[in-house]
């Protein structure tokens, strides 16, 4: 028997709070490979995909951690943040590896001016195989990792504690159910060491 007071009790709020770090570190993860890829072979930006399966791994360690219990009634909260790391994640390493080739290229202005945006939009309309591919890539591992952690549950699943109620064996003797022995009738009155027969007078 387990007491249901020893299980850890699931924060929410500060789970979610926590889990919104795997933003952080999905846009930063993307970031970094995209821009390595692109300077290495502009075709292994394709790779940066693979890196959108691990975001909801990271996001449900962080949840775990921040709401001090398992996975469980904020899975729907956990989801949503999931899949808004996941889109920024890819995102970014479109827009990353986009710009670094942009450069190359002789482009001025800064990843913030309208020169490179309409590049940007012209990569999406024109380029599909070199940014739509990545960003279909990306989307589908990053979902099939979230629905891996929320089918799985093996970030948030918690071993039940064990009982810590005595197995040692009953030490009172047995109690026996055995009829009682019959007993001898009295002998009655007793006359110079021989019974007295109560027939006689």
């Amino acid at each position: 028997m387990t007491d249901d007071s020893t299980q850890p009790t699931e924060n929410v709020g500060r789970g979610t709070a926590f889990s919104l770090l795997s933003i952080v570190a999905g846009i930063v993860l993307f970031a970094i490979v995209a821009a390595i890829f692109s300077f290495v072979d502009s075709y292994l930006v394709f790779v940066a995909g693979i890196a959108a399966y691990v975001i909801p791994f990271v996001g449900a360690w962080l949840y775990v951690k921040g709401a001090g219990g398992p996975l469980a009634r904020g899975r729907l909260a956990f989801t949503v943040v999931s899949v808004i790391a996941i889109a920024l994640s890819t995102l970014t390493g479109i827009i990353v590896s986009t710009f670094i080739a942009y450069i190359r290229v002789g482009g001025d202005g800064g990843i913030l001016s309208p020169v490179f945006w309409t590049t940007m939009r012209n990569q999406f309309a024109n380029n599909f195989e070199n940014v739509g591919i990545p960003v279909v890539i990306g989307l589908g591992l990053g979902i099939f990792g979230l629905v891996k952690v929320l089918r799985g549950g093996t970030l948030g699943r918690k071993i039940p504690p064990v009982s810590t109620e005595s197995a040692a064996p009953d030490l009172e003797p047995p109690v026996s159910t055995a009829p009682p022995a019959p007993t001898a009738p009295s002998p009655g009155v007793i006359l110079n060491g021989e019974p007295l027969d109560p027939g006689k007078k």
